[in-house]
C-alpha cells in the first residue's frame, strides 16, 4: 500500500514538473527577406543647346538733329554753330584749342609750329602720313590749295577774313607749310584754332566742283 503511494506520489511530481517546466522553444525562423533598394534611375533633363543671336546689323550713317536747317556742309562757306559740329567731323584745320582752354592750343593736321619774332611768318610741320578719306596723300601742297580757296572772292566765304593779313604761303616740302604776314596778327593762331578756321580740302573734290566753286 505504502509502495502504491510512492508511485502515486512520483507520477504527480512529474505530471507538475511537465506543467511547470518551460515551454519547448520553437525554432522561429525569421526569414528575413533581402531588403531591395530600387534605385530609380536619376533622370537628368537635356539642358537645351545654347543658342547665339546674331548682333542686329550696325547702321553705318550718322545722324543729327538741329533746330534749323543747316547750310550747304562747305568749310568755306558755312559758317553756323550747328555747321560747325559736322565741319568738324569731316575736315580738319591746322588746330584746335586744348581741352578746357581758350588760350592754349593742340596740333590737329599741325605737328608742332613756330612764329617769327617779328610776327611776319608761321612755319607749320605737317604729321606725316596724313591722308584724306579716300586715301590720297594730304601734303602742304594741298593744304595750301585750302587756304587759297578761302581768299577765292568767287567763293564768298564769311570766314576769309581770318587771312586778310597773309601775304602768301611756302611749301618747302610735303611736311613744311609757311605762312607769310603782310603785318604781325596776334589773333592769327586763334584763327587757326577756330572751328571756322581754314581746313585741307580734297583736290579731287575740288577739280570736280572747280566750275561753281563748290564742294
Amino acid at each position: 500500500m505504502r509502495r502504491h503511494r510512492i508511485v502515486a506520489a512520483a507520477a504527480v511530481l512529474a505530471i507538475m514538473a511537465s506543467a511547470c517546466g518551460g515551454k519547448s522553444s520553437t525554432n522561429s525562423s525569421t526569414s528575413s527577406s533581402p531588403e531591395t533598394t530600387t534605385a530609380g534611375s536619376e533622370t537628368t533633363a537635356a539642358t537645351p543647346a545654347e543658342t547665339t543671336t546674331p548682333a542686329p546689323e550696325q547702321d553705318a550713317t550718322l545722324k543729327l538733329a538741329f533746330t534749323s536747317d543747316m547750310d550747304p556742309p562747305d568749310p568755306d562757306t558755312n559758317y553756323q554753330v550747328q555747321g560747325s559740329n559736322v565741319m568738324g567731323s569731316v575736315y580738319e584745320g591746322l588746330l584746335e584749342y586744348a581741352p578746357d582752354s581758350s588760350t592754349e592750343f593742340k596740333g590737329l593736321l599741325a605737328e608742332s609750329w613756330t612764329a617769327a619774332a617779328d610776327g611776319l611768318s608761321y612755319t607749320f610741320k605737317l604729321r606725316s602720313g596724313l591722308t584724306f578719306a579716300d586715301g590720297t596723300p594730304l601734303t602742304s601742297v594741298e593744304l595750301k590749295a585750302g587756304f587759297e580757296r578761302r581768299s577765292n572772292e568767287a567763293v564768298k566765304s564769311p570766314s576769309s577774313y581770318m587771312l586778310l593779313p597773309v601775304a602768301g604761303y611756302e611749301t618747302p616740302d610735303p611736311l613744311t607749310f609757311i605762312v607769310k604776314m603782310k603785318y604781325p596778327e596776334s589773333a592769327f593762331l586763334s584763327y587757326m584754332a577756330s572751328s571756322f578756321s581754314p581746313k585741307a580740302i580734297n583736290p579731287k573734290v575740288l577739280a570736280d566742283n572747280a566750275a561753281d566753286n563748290a564742294i
